[in-house]
């Protein structure tokens, strides 16, 4: 069995059930560490120009754009949100990769999350699986 197919039948067969205390409150913790840095990181110039620049293409009200607090597409909260969140270097890191995940795999999760109207731990399941 390839790598590719093992990983999708883990990725396909994952549940927030199967998931251990640790990995949750982890979870959640990036969660809450991504917003923090999003909000502040939202009210800073360069959010605001992406924010401005982006929603001057309107789109449908989805998702929540931390710079303005207006709904815009999914895709544009999640670009603006991303980027906000990365602004003040205040988001995650994984010291050993020195890598930001959760500035990239967050805003989409939390995105699509708020347009479909997810639960929490449909949140959770998908930022983990991210």
């Amino acid at each position: 069995m390839t790598f590719s197919r093992r990983f999708s039948e883990y990725v396909v067969s994952h549940r927030f059930e199967k998931m251990s205390d640790e990995a949750i409150l982890a979870t959640k913790l990036a969660i809450l560490d991504w917003l923090g840095s999003g909000i502040a990181g939202g009210q800073e110039r360069p959010a605001r120009i992406l924010s401005n620049t982006l929603n001057t293409f309107g789109g449908l009200p989805q998702a929540t754009d931390f710079s303005s607090f207006e709904k815009t597409s999914a895709h544009y909260a999640a670009l603006i949100n991303g980027g906000a969140s990365h602004i003040l270097e205040l988001d995650d890191v994984h010291k050993a990769s020195i890598l930001h995940a959760g500035a990239s795999i967050i805003p989409a999760a939390f995105a699509v999350a708020e347009w479909k109207q997810a639960t929490g731990r449909d949140l959770i399941e998908a930022v983990a699986l991210g």
